[in-house]
């Protein structure tokens, strides 16, 4: 038997089923869907200044200024620990490609079913766990990353 029942996958029953996982607690989400959501479940940024998309055809679901989706890194680790704390963070998506020094975390996800959501390209997450610039490569995050002030 479970410690809660959370009702509706939207952002509040995720956050919330997150939080209590953390904490140990025993939970389960349920919602009326019958298969995940591939796209952000909460408000996002899409138009904002503080976001860039560079891509020509996207080929997931997240752009900039979506919530960026949990995943599972090419080192094994959970993606949301990877991008937990007051940094930026650089992640290659099913891509080999040269990443810019930034001085901030990278990751990389392998070509698996985690990349199904982003796509394949480079994404660099903000502070907030919101997606600030996405590309097929790094051309051009430099500028972008200088503009918004990134710092590692």
């Amino acid at each position: 038997m479970r410690d809660v029942l959370i009702v509706g996958a939207g952002p509040t029953g995720l956050a919330l089923g997150i939080d209590l996982a953390r904490r140990g607690v025993d939970a389960l989400v349920v919602d009326k869907a019958d298969e995940l959501f591939p796209g952000s479940r909460g408000k996002g940024y899409p138009d904002s200044p503080l976001t860039e998309d560079t891509r020509t055809e996207p080929a997931g679901t997240v752009r900039a200024g979506d919530r960026a989706p949990d995943g599972e890194t090419a080192a094994g680790k959970r993606l949301f620990d990877v991008l937990r704390g007051p940094h930026w963070t650089l992640l290659a998506v099913g891509t080999d490609a040269a990443l810019p020094p930034l001085g901030v975390p990278e990751a990389r996800i392998a070509g698996h079913s985690d990349q199904g959501a982003y796509g394949r390209g480079v994404f660099l997450i903000r502070p907030d766990g919101y997606v600030g610039w996405a590309g097929e490569t790094a051309a051009g995050l430099t500028e972008y990353a200088r503009r918004v002030g990134v710092t590692g």
